[in-house]
């Protein structure tokens, strides 16, 4: 079945119903309750604009573009120290909703490891805990051994994006998610929101 055929009205409609309430609207001040509650039209417009960007391999530039918001960990600290913060970054729910039709149309192609349990459906920490706690118990019962950890917090940065592209052509993935991909990745740019003001150091620039 051809990618473009996937989207459609009753798939658009299908995920704004599935996607949580409540969240944090993105740099447009829309959240997912503007759009489910909006008037039916907006659903074809959406469909027919879904169905345009997947044809074209391109994607708004809007789409790119990130508010990151610092919020402090623990108040009685250093909140002069970046590393008492945590960053987020509330995205665009109509970016969100075509994010998720993309990954309807390759989801039969996302398989991976048992022993993957972060980013997956129906898996957390708690089982992580639980395979690690039931292995070193194996483990122990008949040899003494080491526990090792590592931090790979900030691995996403030092990621090479176009050798990640190549696994998706290696993997018969289709050629219109890698054009959205690519395109999509190269209109990335972040600001930073602090104390009611976005800072945007790549438009300073210009």
């Amino acid at each position: 079945m051809s990618s473009i055929l996937v989207i459609n009205v009753e798939s658009v409609s299908s995920w704004v119903s599935k996607l949580k309430w409540g969240k944090a609207a993105g740099y447009d001040g829309l959240t997912i309750e503007h759009i489910a509650y909006a008037h039916p039209v907006l659903i074809v417009l959406l469909s027919l604009l879904f169905k345009m960007l997947v044809s074209c391999g391109i994607v708004p530039s809007a789409f790119g573009r990130g508010i990151v918001i610092p919020l402090v960990k623990n108040t009685d600290g250093n909140t002069a120290d970046s590393s008492n913060y945590r960053r987020i970054t509330p995205c665009l729910k109509i970016s969100k909703i075509f994010e998720c039709l993309m990954m309807d149309m390759v989801k039969d192609k996302l398989i991976s490891s048992d022993l993957q349990f972060g980013f997956k459906s129906n898996s957390s920490c708690s089982h992580t805990i639980l395979a690690l706690q039931a292995e070193m118990k194996h483990i122990m019962e008949v040899r003494t051994a080491t526990l090792c950890a590592l931090d790979i917090s900030k691995a996403f940065d030092r990621v090479n994006f176009y050798g990640w592209f190549k696994i998706l052509v290696d993997c018969l993935f289709p050629k219109c998610f890698i054009d959205l991909l690519l395109d999509w990745f190269s209109k990335c740019i972040s600001c930073v929101r602090w104390d009611g003001m976005e800072y945007c150091p790549h438009l300073m620039l210009v």
